[in-house]
C-alpha cells in the first residue's frame, strides 16, 4: 500500500483474514477500510516508518462481516526508485499466537511438577496447575519479589528462608542456576508443611541478559524413589520448561530438527533418537535428524536409522504414540533386516506423532533404548508428547514465517517489476516519437527536393508505424489482463496467413541476407481460426527470429500435420535463451536483457500476446533453446479442422 494508506496489493492471506476481495480493497484507504482503531494511530505509525523504515505491533480491525480481530502487525518502508514509498504491511492473526501461548500453558499444566515463569521484573507470566495445587491458593501479589506471604525453611537448620533466598528470587537477581534444591514450605490458608525439591534458572536473551525465571517445583514429601531418581526427573522437566521458552526462535528447519532429537535423547536418557518429517502427500517420511550415545556405536546408526524409516513407513496418520518392546520389533520385517549385524539390539523403541491440531501428522520423534536397558514408561511418554507438541508447534510457525518472508519477496518483486516496465514503456514509446519529431523540425527548418522530402516522409511514417504497433502492443496487453481479447473466427487457409506474416518480414530478413526455408505441409492447412489475430502471432515470431538472428544465420519455417493437428516451428541460429531465463519467455513485460542499453528494443509484450492469441485459439506454444547463442525453436500446435 502507499504511505498514506491507499492499497495497491491485496493477496488471497489478506482476503481470507478479513474478508474483502482484492476489487473491494484495491485503491481504498486501508485505515478506513478496516476501521483501525484507535483512529489517531495510523499518523504515529507513518511518524514511525519514516523514521526507521519498520514498525511492529497491534493492531485492531474490522472484518467484511463486521468482526472485531486483534492481529499482529509487521510494516516495512519499501522506497521505490522515483522517490515514492509504498509500505508491506503483513498481518497475522493473534488467535495463533494466542493459541500458541494456550499450547504453552496447556503443555505446562500437562507436567507433574510445579512450574512458575516469571519475567525480568519478577511479573508472573505463568504459573501451572500442578504449582497452584502445591501452594494451596497462591497469593494475588503483583511482583513475585515480595515474598511475605511465603513461608519456607531450610530443611538442615530449620531457618526460616529469606526473601532474597528463593529460588526465583536468586535466578533473577544473580542469575544462579539452582538444582536439586530441598525446601520445607507451608501451604497458604492450610499450613500444612510439605518438602519440595526445587529447581530454578534464569533464561537469557541473544546478549546475555535475564529476561526471565523459570521455577520447577517437585512434591517429594511422600516419594519413595530414590534421591537420584528424583534429581534426575526434576532436571529433565525444568529442561523441558526452559525448552518451551526458546524453541519458537527462528533458525533453518535442520538447526531446530537436531536441537529437538538431541534434546529428547537427553531427556528421556536414550542410545538412540531420530526426527522424521513427511515429504509428500501420500505420508512417506524423510529421516531429517539422528543422534547416538550410549551403548550404541557410531556404526549402527544407518542400521537403527533404517529401522526408524521402517516404523515412520507404516506409520500412516496414527496420533497416538506407540511403545515398543523387544518382542513387537523381533516380529517387524525392516527391523530384522536393518539389525542383522548388530550385536546389541534395540531392546524399547518410544514414538511419538508430530501432528496438527487437526490431526494432520507432520512427522514423528523416535527414541530406542538397548534390550539390556530399562524399558520406556509412561512419564517418559508423558514428556515425549509435550517435546512432540512444542516441535509442532515450532514447525507450524516456520510455515508462518516462510510465508510471510514469501509475500515480502513478492511485493518487493512487483515493485522492482513496476519501475523496469515503466521504464521500458517510456523508453520504447520515446524513440520513435523522438524520430518522428526529428524528422517533422528537419521539414520546418530545411528545404529539401522533392526525393530528400519522401525520404524524410518515409522516415517519419516508419517511425510512426513502429509506435503504433506498441500502442496496439499495449492495449493487447491490457486486453489480455483484462479477458477482453476477442477472436472473430473463420475457416482459413493457414498457409495464406504464414505467406502474409512473411511478406511483411521478408525485407528485413533480407536486409540481413538471413537465410529462409519454408516448408509447408497442404494437409496441414484448413484450420478454425482469426486471421489477423494468428497472422499477428506468425509475424511476431518471424520478427523474434529476424531481431535475434545475425547477418547470413538461418531462419527456419515448417508447418506439419500431426493427427488431428497442426504444428508450426519457427527456428532460428540466433542469440538463444539462457536455462534461467526460459521458464519465463511467455510472461508480460519480461525480457532476458533489461538494461538500459540492451541491443534488441521491444517492450516484452509480443510472446505473451503469442501466447495468449494461441490459447484462445485451443492451441499451445512452446519453446526450446540450448542455451546462449544455440539458437531457439517456437512451436505452436493448434487444433486441425476436419473436413
Amino acid at each position: 500500500m502507499g504511505l498514506a494508506g491507499h492499497c495497491h496489493l491485496w493477496n488471497r492471506g489478506a482476503e481470507a483474514l478479513y474478508g474483502f476481495t482484492a476489487d473491494e480493497a484495491l485503491g481504498h484507504m486501508l485505515p478506513g477500510l478496516l476501521q483501525t482503531t484507535p483512529g489517531t494511530l495510523w499518523p504515529e505509525l507513518q511518524a514511525a516508518l519514516l523514521a526507521t523504515q519498520r514498525w511492529h505491533g497491534e493492531l485492531r480491525h474490522t472484518t467484511r462481516a463486521g468482526q472485531p480481530i486483534l492481529v499482529e502487525s509487521r510494516q516495512t518502508l519499501i522506497a521505490a526508485s522515483d522517490g515514492q514509498y509504498s509500505v508491506l504491511q503483513c498481518d497475522r492473526d493473534m488467535a495463533t499466537r494466542i493459541q500458541s501461548v494456550a499450547l504453552l500453558g496447556a503443555v505446562l499444566d500437562a507436567l507433574p511438577v510445579g512450574v512458575l515463569i516469571a519475567d525480568a521484573d519478577g511479573g508472573v507470566l505463568h504459573a501451572n496447575a500442578a504449582h497452584s495445587a502445591l501452594w494451596g491458593i497462591w497469593p494475588h501479589t503483583a511482583n513475585w519479589r515480595e515474598y511475605n506471604q511465603w513461608v519456607g525453611y531450610w530443611p538442615d537448620t530449620n531457618r526460616r528462608i529469606e526473601a532474597h533466598e528463593w529460588a526465583m528470587s536468586r535466578a533473577l537477581n544473580m542469575g544462579e542456576i539452582i538444582t536439586g534444591e530441598l525446601v520445607v514450605c507451608e501451604q497458604f490458608h492450610t499450613g500444612q508443611q510439605r518438602v519440595f525439591l526445587n529447581n530454578a534458572a534464569p533464561v537469557r536473551d541473544a546478549n546475555g541478559a535475564i529476561v526471565a525465571g523459570v521455577v520447577a517445583e517437585l512434591d517429594v514429601t511422600d516419594a519413595q524413589r530414590a534421591e537420584a531418581v528424583l534429581h534426575h526427573r526434576s532436571k529433565q522437566l525444568l529442561r523441558l520448561a526452559q525448552l518451551a521458552t526458546t524453541i519458537n526462535a527462528a533458525q533453518p528447519l535442520l538447526a531446530l530438527m537436531q536441537q529437538i532429537v538431541d534434546e529428547a535423547r537427553a531427556l528421556l536418557d536414550a542410545s538412540w533418537a531420530g526426527v522424521s518429517l513427511r515429504t509428500d502427500h501420500d505420508g512417506a517420511q524423510t529421516m531429517v535428524a539422528v543422534t547416538l550415545a550410549g551403548a550404541y556405536p557410531a556404526t549402527y546408526g544407518d542400521a537403527l536409522t533404517a529401522v526408524g524409516l521402517g516404523v515412520a513407513a507404516a506409520w500412516g496418520g496414527r496420533t497416538q504414540p506407540l511403545r515398543y518392546t523387544a518382542s513387537d520389533l523381533a516380529a517387524a520385517p525392516h527391523w530384522q533386516a536393518a539389525t542383522r549385524e548388530m550385536a546389541i539390539v534395540p531392546g524399547s523403541w518410544l514414538v511419538v506423532p508430530l501432528h496438527t491440531h487437526n490431526d494432520q501428522v507432520l512427522g514423528l520423534i523416535q527414541l530406542a533404548v538397548p534390550g539390556d536397558e530399562s524399558t520406556f514408561a509412561a512419564d517418559d511418554e508423558a514428556v515425549l508428547i509435550q517435546l512432540a507438541r512444542l516441535t509442532t508447534s515450532a514447525l507450524e510457525n516456520q510455515q508462518l514465517y516462510a510465508q510471510e518472508q514469501a509475500a515480502r519477496a513478492q511485493a518487493e518483486a512487483a515493485s522492482r517489476m513496476k519501475d523496469d516496465v515503466l521504464a521500458t514503456v517510456s523508453h520504447e514509446l520515446r524513440t520513435p516519437l523522438t524520430a518522428f519529431l526529428g524528422y517533422a523540425q528537419l521539414l520546418q527548418t530545411r528545404k529539401y527536393d522533392d526525393v530528400g522530402r519522401a525520404r524524410i516522409l518515409e522516415h517519419m511514417v516508419r517511425s510512426a508505424e513502429a509506435q503504433a504497433r506498441l500502442i496496439d502492443d499495449l492495449v493487447d496487453g491490457a486486453r489480455m489482463a483484462s479477458g477482453t481479447l476477442r477472436l472473430d473466427l473463420q475457416l482459413i487457409m493457414f498457409s495464406s496467413v504464414i505467406q502474409a506474416a512473411l511478406d511483411i518480414v521478408r525485407p528485413a530478413i533480407e536486409a540481413k541476407q538471413q537465410q529462409l526455408s519454408v516448408e509447408i505441409d497442404p494437409a496441414a492447412d484448413l484450420i478454425y481460426g482469426d486471421a489477423l489475430r494468428l497472422q499477428q502471432v506468425v509475424w511476431n515470431l518471424l520478427t523474434n527470429a529476424t531481431k535475434f538472428t545475425p547477418t547470413a544465420g538461418l531462419i527456419a519455417v515448417r508447418l506439419e500435420r500431426f493427427d488431428h493437428q497442426i504444428a508450426l516451428s519457427v527456428r532460428d541460429s540466433g542469440a538463444g535463451i539462457s536455462p534461467a531465463f526460459l521458464p519465463h519467455v511467455f510472461e508480460r513485460f519480461r525480457q532476458a536483457d533489461t538494461t538500459a542499453t540492451r541491443a534488441q528494443q521491444g517492450l516484452g509484450l509480443g510472446l505473451s500476446i503469442v501466447r495468449h492469441i494461441i490459447e484462445l485459439h485451443g492451441g499451445q506454444v512452446e519453446v526450446q533453446s540450448d542455451g546462449p547463442d544455440q539458437g531457439s525453436l517456437f512451436i505452436i500446435r493448434m487444433p486441425l479442422m476436419r473436413r
